[in-house]
């Protein structure tokens, strides 16, 4: 059966065209200069959980499950950029909603709630951000 193949910026994917690839536009624009774009090497993300409860019957045994989802996570790997100024933490930036907790692939606004760098022997520099999307206070945010 013929098909088209999937073009990404400087990839081509070809059978099965459907798998989501690389971490192009993860980080929208988060730390964008007049130079350019942070260089996205992971993201992670992860629902954040509030609480997860066990509630039980007359005998002790578990008959229901609460489960309070209170946003989302992602943590991003980003390979440093001396041209590029990071987001400090507090800030909002606009990040990829990769879970489809609402709909796949859609930009959410989040705040940078951890900021790090790393560093190894002849290996590139590299940030670590983390950015959550509480349900309750990001979550109502006009656009996104």
């Amino acid at each position: 059966m013929a098909h088209d193949a999937t073009t990404y910026a400087g990839v081509v994917i070809d059978g099965v065209t459907t798998i989501r690839w690389g971490t192009d536009g993860r980080m929208a624009d988060s730390a964008k200069t007049n130079s350019g774009y942070y260089v996205v090497l992971d993201v992670q993300q992860e629902q954040v959980v509030a609480f997860n409860d066990k509630l039980p019957q007359g005998n002790g045994l578990t008959s229901t499950r609460v489960i309070g989802i209170d946003g989302n996570r992602w943590t991003v790997k980003v390979r440093d950029d001396t041209r590029m100024t990071p987001p400090t933490i507090g800030t909002t930036v606009s990040i990829m909603d990769m879970l489809g907790v609402s709909t796949v692939n859609t930009l959410r606004y989040g705040i940078v709630v951890e900021s790090g760098y790393s560093s190894a022997v002849k290996e590139p520099g590299t940030r670590n951000i983390t950015v959550e999307r509480l349900t309750l206070v990001e979550g109502t945010m006009s656009a996104g």
